[in-house]
């Protein structure tokens, strides 16, 4: 089924305003809140409202994609590849929708954890930004534009991160920053040998070029090192060290939105460039990729274990998460990438939702250490039942969304024609284990944080102000976290919906057909 070709010859419709809004307005309200940095009571209110109107486009964006094919925009009436197009189909518009309800949690949860010094100096400024990078690399179809998108990642979460000064914030700022402009200048060498090898960097002209001919050395050489960039923002082992010594130094708001976004934007930029404009590489990194995504599970679940600090445990349980979707994406086309999206909106949802409840857990219980709060039962029985929830949850059990996005992988091993038989074995073992070592990570922050009797050492101090906020302004925090667990238990309960979205962002990754036809027109395909 074709989609929309706006932006040649067309007078502008509501479609084109529909593609480019999720980016447009997280840039203007940036712009905006900046202007309005002496009175920042009024930026999460901006934040809020405009988040709320992006999610809703968002929403009717993927309905249209999911009825209607590929939904082409040329900027500036200038054609593909000539010029710089968004072209959404049903990934991008998947991707971009619970980017969407991610960021609305956070702008909600934050609303309730920054002071007016913190949204002077740009937090919301620099969240609205991020946004807009994350978005914009959902939508376009341009490889330059995605590096643009990413290059606004890397800044505005930065800044982000070091937002307050701390010196912890600094130094993981350093490391962070540092390994990402790594990353993303491996990215820009990458595309600039890409241009001069095909002389276009539209992603519809791409792949009809390659399809064209074989994959000889320096492609399979641009390709390797196109994919090793985003297996570096993905965190995948041993690209992943900058996470855990980064993701637990800024305030918990950050961490969870950083958690919940930039490395799927990183897997996203994998799965878009891997599957779609280089099958042939990829086919040549499986077995290399089965065994980083199992050593990424292994590594991060036994990472989560060792530590008894519960945002550094949570850091390991994100690059847990990112070792079953490079599986998925190894095991190739079907049910193996199907899984792999499936996973990705699942851990947008619950990683996001555990750095949020770390952050009630140390208001609560005074402490993010596991061995200094104990007995949080008797004190918080609600926020003892949203834990346990996204404890199954993470582990990927029933009734939960990480239930199916596991049963997709897990069959795809099974059924896949792998080049050796271990192959599958360490498919199947590894994401069956990182569920295991999951549950065990958070089984354990239960017993002692939650179940366990008092200790000497525990630290359950009287109610604060930070406290009585998230308690008596609306339990806005309690119902923001509450938010995305229920969201991941409507998945798992009905999963129909957003499997099809996904079975259908696989059909258009594996036969671009519709995607390059509405890019290049009808003289193409």
């Amino acid at each position: 089924m074709h989609g929309e070709l706006v932006g040649y010859k067309d007078p502008v419709s509501w479609s084109v305003w529909l593609a480019i809004l999720p980016v447009v307005l997280p840039l203007i309200i940036s712009a905006v809140i900046l202007m309005l940095r002496n009175r920042p009571k009024a930026h999460s209110v901006l934040a809020i409202g405009f988040m709320i109107l992006t999610t809703i486009l968002s929403f009717i964006l993927l309905v249209k994609v999911n009825q209607e094919g590929p939904l082409v925009v040329a900027m500036g009436s200038w054609p593909a590849p000539f010029g710089i197009v968004f072209t959404v189909d049903s990934f991008g518009a998947l991707m971009n929708l619970f980017a969407g309800i991610v960021g609305l949690a956070i702008a909600i949860f934050a609303s309730q954890q920054t002071d007016n010094s913190e949204r002077r100096f740009g937090f919301y400024t620099l969240f609205m930004l991020l946004m807009a990078g994350v978005q914009g690399s959902f939508l376009t179809g341009d490889l330059f534009n995605l590096y643009v998108w990413f290059e606004v990642m890397v800044i505005a979460s930065f800044g982000l991160m070091i937002l307050g000064g701390r010196h912890k914030q600094l130094d993981g700022g350093v490391k962070y920053a540092f390994l990402n402009l790594l990353a993303t200048t491996f990215f820009l060498i990458s595309v600039g040998l890409l241009y001069g090898y095909l002389g276009t960097l539209n992603m519809a002209d791409i792949q009809q070029k390659l399809a064209a001919q074989s994959t000889d050395g320096p492609l399979l050489m641009i390709g390797v090192l196109m994919i090793t960039a985003f297996l570096m923002k993905a965190a995948v082992f041993p690209l992943s060290f900058w996470l855990p010594a980064s993701y637990h130094t800024p305030k918990i708001v950050v961490s969870a939105l950083f958690a919940g976004l930039l490395t799927k934007a990183g897997a996203y930029a994998l799965i878009r460039i891997s599957v779609m404009l280089m099958p042939l590489v990829l086919s040549y990194m499986q077995d290399v990729l089965i065994i980083a995504g199992a050593l990424t599970i292994i590594v991060g679940g036994l990472g989560a274990i060792a530590h008894t600090d519960i945002r550094r445990m949570s850091n390991y349980l994100v690059i847990a998460g990112i070792g079953n979707i490079i599986i998925g994406l190894a095991l190739g086309i079907g049910g193996g990438l199907a899984g792999s999206i499936l996973y990705a909106v699942h851990s947008m949802l619950v990683m996001t939702a555990l750095y949020l409840v770390c952050g009630l857990i140390r208001v609560s219980g005074g402490s993010y250490d596991t061995h200094r709060v104990t007995s949080l039962y008797r004190r918080d029985p609600w926020l003892a039942g949203l834990f346990l929830a996204l404890m199954f949850a993470i582990a990927g059990l029933p009734p939960f969304s990480g239930l199916w996005a596991k049963v997709y992988i897990v069959e795809a091993a099974v059924v896949s024609d792998l080049s050796a038989t271990y192959l599958t074995v360490i498919s199947v073992f590894s994401v069956l284990l990182g569920g295991f070592l999951s549950l065990l990570a958070l089984g354990r922050v239960w017993i002692h944080m939650f179940w366990g009797e008092r200790l000497p050492l525990a630290i359950l101090p009287p109610p604060t102000a930070d406290r009585t906020a998230l308690y008596y302004q609306g339990g806005i925090p309690y119902m923001t976290a509450f938010f995305l667990v229920a969201l991941s238990f409507a998945i798992g309960i009905f999963p129909a919906p957003l499997i099809d979205s996904a079975e259908l962002a696989v059909r258009g990754l594996i036969n671009p057909t519709d995607y390059i036809l509405n890019t290049l027109g009808e003289g193409h395909h």
